[in-house]
């Protein structure tokens, strides 16, 4: 199968758009991911995707907790800010968009819903690990449209 195709064919599915944040040597590693699905809601756990080579994902190993911030529908130049393009670590102190929660992660500011998550496993593919979490607590946020991506384009739901 062509890659372009599976391409098209995924960006035919919805999916809500999230950003992962970590505390790394007291600035934030944060990534956008797409990929947030739950697992187990008994035992709450989710699981993402990350590139193999993401300084994000390194990160999350090293330090095991992060917190994943569901974007709300005005929050897409967040997506675009804190894609795979994006290497540098975030300064809290000068940042407009995080803030540090008494979890001790970081955490968006005006997020849809914020997962405060625990690494349990990775798995890695030949491009990608598969990240598995467990759930530690849940805060939602003021929002009530959350960001959703759908054939390449961003939408409130």
């Amino acid at each position: 199968m062509k890659e372009a195709n599976f391409k098209d064919a995924m960006a035919r599915i919805p999916t809500n758009v999230s950003i992962v944040g970590s505390f790394e040597a007291g600035g934030i590693r944060a990534c956008t991911i797409s990929s947030l699905v739950s697992v187990d809601i008994v035992d709450p756990t989710i699981m993402f995707v990350l590139k193999n080579n993401s300084a994000t994902l390194a990160n999350i190993k090293s330090t095991l907790n992060f917190s994943i911030n569901v974007l709300n529908s005005s929050q897409s130049s967040l997506s675009e800010m804190y894609s795979n393009t994006r290497v540098d670590v975030e300064a809290l102190r000068n940042s407009n968009f995080w803030t540090k929660h008494i979890n001790g992660v970081p955490v968006m500011i005006n997020a849809h819903l914020i997962f405060f998550c625990e690494l349990v496993s990775s798995l890695e593919l030949v491009n990608a690990t598969v990240v598995i979490a467990k759930v530690m607590e849940v805060s939602t946020g003021n929002s009530k449209n959350p960001l959703i991506y759908f054939e390449r384009k961003y939408f409130g739901l």
